[in-house]
């Protein structure tokens, strides 16, 4: 038994609670890290044009609010960020400090964003910031979007563009 500053008396965990704890510590830890990965897989999803396993980002009935419009639904979203994404030459989507609530098996994020968009021809690129938005779920397959909103604050225009050769494969 201890006593704290106020003269109450307590007693330590014991054991199973303590475990209890750990184990809900280790799955909040757990569940920060999976949604941060999917936050990162976003980014990498949008800059490879859309292509790949939206399945693994998206639940079916998931909601976008972007500069592009509204839409709701995994087919309707892979549709509008391929169309919106599809004539740039390169894209770079950079997501950072990533704050998360979580409620269960739902969360809410929010995280600062850089996009930058280079087109060819002309050769121009555009930066866009702003803030995300995020609603999570977790599925039997782990931690999906729900909901993606873009906020813009700031867009920049530069007709100026040197582009830097890929290696192969890149």
């Amino acid at each position: 038994m201890t006593q704290d500053s106020t003269g109450t008396i307590r007693t330590a965990p014991t054991p199973d609670e303590e475990l209890v704890a750990l184990r809900r510590e280790l799955r909040a830890l757990t569940d920060h890290r999976e949604i941060s990965e999917l936050v990162a897989r976003l980014g990498r999803w949008l800059d490879g044009r859309c292509l790949g396993d939206a399945d693994a980002l998206f639940t079916p009935e998931a909601v976008a609010v972007t500069p592009g419009g509204t839409d709701e639904g995994r087919t309707r979203l892979v549709e509008q960020a391929q169309q919106h994404h599809a004539h740039y030459h390169r894209l770079q989507h950079s997501m950072a400090h990533l704050l998360v609530e979580q409620d269960g098996d739902r969360a809410s994020g929010q995280a600062n964003l850089t996009a930058v968009f280079v087109e060819n021809d002309p050769p121009a690129v555009r930066v866009l910031a702003g803030d995300y938005r995020f609603g999570f779920v977790r599925t039997a397959d782990g931690w999906r979007f729900s909901r993606i909103e873009i906020r813009p604050t700031w867009m920049s225009t530069a007709s100026q563009v040197v582009l830097i050769p890929q290696p192969a494969g890149a």
